[in-house]
Protein backbone atom coordinates (compact mmCIF):
# COMPACT_ATOMS: atom_id res chain seq x y z
CA UNK A 1 0.00 0.00 0.00
CA UNK A 2 2.99 2.23 0.87
CA UNK A 3 5.06 1.38 -2.16
CA UNK A 4 1.81 2.47 -4.75
CA UNK A 5 1.17 5.71 -2.73
CA UNK A 6 5.05 6.89 -3.35
CA UNK A 7 5.00 5.16 -6.77
CA UNK A 8 2.09 7.28 -7.30
CA UNK A 9 3.55 10.14 -5.61
CA UNK A 10 6.74 10.18 -7.09
CA UNK A 11 5.17 9.95 -10.85
CA UNK A 12 3.17 12.78 -9.94
CA UNK A 13 5.85 15.50 -9.42
CA UNK A 14 8.18 14.12 -12.12
CA UNK A 15 5.40 14.85 -14.43
CA UNK A 16 4.40 18.35 -12.84
CA UNK A 17 8.46 18.86 -12.64
CA UNK A 18 8.65 18.23 -16.56
CA UNK A 19 5.65 20.09 -17.71
CA UNK A 20 7.24 23.34 -15.61
CA UNK A 21 10.05 22.83 -17.41
CA UNK A 22 8.11 22.47 -20.94
CA UNK A 23 6.61 25.65 -19.74
CA UNK A 24 9.21 27.64 -18.96
CA UNK A 25 10.43 27.32 -22.37
CA UNK A 26 7.40 27.56 -24.95
CA UNK A 27 4.75 30.21 -22.86
CA UNK A 28 4.43 33.31 -25.07
CA UNK A 29 5.74 36.52 -24.36
CA UNK A 30 2.91 39.59 -25.31
CA UNK A 31 4.41 42.60 -26.74
CA UNK A 32 7.27 42.77 -28.68
CA UNK A 33 8.10 46.49 -28.40
CA UNK A 34 7.50 49.66 -29.66
CA UNK A 35 8.36 51.55 -32.69
CA UNK A 36 7.28 55.21 -33.29
CA UNK A 37 9.07 58.85 -33.99
CA UNK A 38 9.86 61.63 -31.68
CA UNK A 39 11.07 65.55 -32.56
CA UNK A 40 11.10 68.82 -30.71
CA UNK A 41 7.19 68.90 -29.90
CA UNK A 42 6.79 65.45 -28.03
CA UNK A 43 10.30 64.25 -27.23
CA UNK A 44 9.47 61.22 -25.08
CA UNK A 45 7.64 57.86 -25.36
CA UNK A 46 6.99 55.48 -23.44
CA UNK A 47 4.99 51.75 -23.24
CA UNK A 48 4.40 49.61 -20.33
CA UNK A 49 4.80 45.58 -20.28
CA UNK A 50 4.07 42.88 -17.94
CA UNK A 51 7.31 41.59 -17.38
CA UNK A 52 7.83 38.08 -15.86
CA UNK A 53 11.68 37.91 -16.12
CA UNK A 54 14.79 39.09 -17.50
CA UNK A 55 14.63 40.39 -21.60
CA UNK A 56 16.90 41.14 -24.25
CA UNK A 57 16.39 44.14 -25.91
CA UNK A 58 17.56 45.42 -29.00
CA UNK A 59 17.04 49.49 -29.67
CA UNK A 60 17.60 50.94 -32.60
CA UNK A 61 17.70 54.40 -33.79
CA UNK A 62 16.62 54.67 -37.61
CA UNK A 63 16.50 58.49 -37.89
CA UNK A 64 17.82 61.37 -36.29
CA UNK A 65 20.12 61.92 -33.55
CA UNK A 66 21.09 59.85 -30.24
CA UNK A 67 18.33 58.83 -27.33
CA UNK A 68 18.19 57.93 -23.65
CA UNK A 69 16.18 54.77 -22.95
CA UNK A 70 15.27 54.11 -19.51
CA UNK A 71 13.57 51.07 -17.83
CA UNK A 72 11.26 52.58 -14.57
CA UNK A 73 9.01 49.87 -11.93
CA UNK A 74 5.36 50.48 -11.33
CA UNK A 75 5.93 53.47 -8.51
CA UNK A 76 8.08 55.56 -10.57
CA UNK A 77 6.92 55.98 -13.73
CA UNK A 78 3.56 57.08 -12.18
CA UNK A 79 5.76 59.41 -10.07
CA UNK A 80 7.10 60.31 -13.85
CA UNK A 81 3.56 60.82 -15.19
CA UNK A 82 2.65 62.97 -12.16
CA UNK A 83 5.76 65.34 -12.15
CA UNK A 84 6.19 64.89 -15.74
CA UNK A 85 9.60 64.91 -15.24
CA UNK A 86 12.84 62.52 -14.55
CA UNK A 87 14.26 64.25 -12.13
CA UNK A 88 12.72 62.26 -8.89
CA UNK A 89 12.68 59.03 -10.14
CA UNK A 90 15.56 56.15 -10.28
CA UNK A 91 15.49 54.03 -13.55
CA UNK A 92 15.84 50.14 -12.66
CA UNK A 93 18.11 50.40 -16.10
CA UNK A 94 19.19 53.20 -18.44
CA UNK A 95 21.35 53.84 -21.55
CA UNK A 96 22.10 57.22 -22.66
CA UNK A 97 23.03 58.50 -25.37
CA UNK A 98 22.42 55.69 -28.19
CA UNK A 99 21.90 55.04 -31.62
CA UNK A 100 21.98 51.13 -31.57
CA UNK A 101 22.18 48.57 -28.24
CA UNK A 102 21.53 45.11 -28.07
CA UNK A 103 21.51 43.26 -24.39
CA UNK A 104 19.70 42.47 -21.61
CA UNK A 105 17.67 43.77 -19.12
CA UNK A 106 17.13 42.59 -16.02
CA UNK A 107 14.08 43.19 -13.71
CA UNK A 108 14.26 42.51 -10.08
CA UNK A 109 10.77 41.08 -9.63
CA UNK A 110 7.44 40.36 -11.32
CA UNK A 111 5.60 43.49 -12.63
CA UNK A 112 4.73 46.17 -14.66
CA UNK A 113 7.30 48.19 -16.13
CA UNK A 114 7.22 51.23 -18.36
CA UNK A 115 10.08 51.85 -21.27
CA UNK A 116 10.64 55.18 -21.81
CA UNK A 117 12.71 56.83 -25.02
CA UNK A 118 13.74 60.52 -24.97
CA UNK A 119 15.40 62.25 -27.71
CA UNK A 120 18.76 64.09 -26.86
CA UNK A 121 18.45 66.39 -30.14
CA UNK A 122 15.72 69.14 -31.17
CA UNK A 123 15.65 67.43 -34.59
CA UNK A 124 12.91 64.53 -35.73
CA UNK A 125 13.69 61.39 -35.53
CA UNK A 126 12.53 57.50 -34.82
CA UNK A 127 13.36 54.46 -33.44
CA UNK A 128 12.41 51.00 -32.78
CA UNK A 129 12.95 48.41 -29.70
CA UNK A 130 12.54 45.10 -30.03
CA UNK A 131 12.22 42.87 -26.47
CA UNK A 132 11.77 39.28 -26.35
CA UNK A 133 11.75 36.82 -23.38
CA UNK A 134 14.92 35.28 -22.43
CA UNK A 135 14.68 31.20 -22.42
CA UNK A 136 14.07 29.38 -20.16
CA UNK A 137 11.90 31.74 -17.98
CA UNK A 138 14.06 31.02 -14.46
CA UNK A 139 10.99 31.76 -12.48
CA UNK A 140 9.30 28.72 -13.58
CA UNK A 141 12.15 26.64 -14.80
CA UNK A 142 13.99 26.29 -11.52
CA UNK A 143 11.38 25.46 -9.45
CA UNK A 144 10.35 22.67 -11.75
CA UNK A 145 13.76 21.35 -11.69
CA UNK A 146 13.55 21.47 -8.15
CA UNK A 147 10.26 19.16 -8.32
CA UNK A 148 11.22 17.06 -11.34
CA UNK A 149 14.40 16.17 -8.75
CA UNK A 150 12.09 15.32 -5.82
CA UNK A 151 9.99 13.14 -7.98
CA UNK A 152 13.16 11.67 -8.84
CA UNK A 153 14.70 10.54 -5.17
CA UNK A 154 11.21 9.47 -4.01
CA UNK A 155 11.61 7.34 -6.66
CA UNK A 156 14.71 5.99 -5.40
CA UNK A 157 13.82 6.18 -2.01
CA UNK A 158 10.97 3.65 -2.58
CA UNK A 159 12.96 1.36 -4.70
CA UNK A 160 15.84 1.75 -1.60
CA UNK A 161 12.47 0.67 0.97
CA UNK A 162 10.97 -2.47 -1.01
CA UNK A 163 14.71 -3.89 -2.37
CA UNK A 164 15.30 -3.97 2.38
CA UNK A 165 12.04 -5.27 2.89
CA UNK A 166 12.59 -8.75 4.29
CA UNK A 167 11.12 -11.79 2.35
CA UNK A 168 8.70 -13.50 4.59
Amino acid sequence: MRSRFMKRLQWLFALVGIAGIVASLILPFSGGGMGASIGPDDPVRGKMYFLAGDVNVHIAVRQGGPISFYVFDWNDSMEMVRTNSLANVSPIWSRENITDYEGVIATPALGLYSFIVRSLTNESGSFHVDISRRLPQSHIFMPSVCVTAFGVVLGVLARVQTRRKPEP
